[in-house]
């Protein structure tokens, strides 16, 4: 995610698809254009999901400490920032969890709990059930211990400066798809 950042920055990539948290951090370090926000299943919020092995013991997201538990990325909102706040409300902000790592994506997430690297891990409720109808069998492996509240669909940005025809273009192209 931080190399989508850098590339926007440094003006390598025109237009990318980021992820909230990325946006986020983008927009606290240099400025960015929205063009637009998917909407997916006829909605623009998705949510982040706890999930951990369906024939576990674990019910709750209380049941997770000591337990090992799996990132995506530093940067991803439904994949890191949300338990990281999760954590901070229930003053956990360290000791938790018995153990952690990340994984880099929302899939080898899934993929780490299901073949029991890691006993739960929090995921993109979009991913999570794209996966599911697809009969991925890692997705298939798991269940939801909690939902976070909704979080709005991360947008599709231009880097600020690219040129106002090729940004007028660029999200004419995607509004009408």
């Amino acid at each position: 995610y931080a190399v989508t950042n850098d590339s926007l920055r440094n003006s390598e990539s025109d237009i990318a698809f980021v992820c909230t948290g990325t946006y986020l951090a983008a927009k606290e370090a240099f400025p960015l254009d929205v063009l637009a926000v998917p909407v997916v299943n006829g909605g623009v919020v998705f949510n982040s999901v706890i999930v951990a092995d369906k024939n576990g013991p674990e019910r709750s997201f209380g049941d997770l400490k000591g337990k090992v538990f799996a990132f995506t990325d530093k940067f991803s909102l439904t994949g890191h920032l949300y338990i990281q706040a999760r954590l901070a409300d229930l003053k956990q902000t360290s000791g938790f969890f018995g153990g952690t790592f990340f994984t880099g994506s929302h899939d080898n997430s899934i993929k780490a709990v299901a073949e029991g690297f890691a006993d739960a891990a929090c995921v993109d409720s979009l991913v999570y059930q794209a996966l599911l109808r697809r009969g991925d069998f890692y997705a298939k492996q798991l269940k939801i211990l909690e939902k976070s509240p909704p979080f709005g669909i991360p947008p599709v940005v231009a880097r600020h400066g690219l040129e106002a025809d090729i940004k007028a273009k660029a999200r004419m192209i995607l509004l009408t798809m």
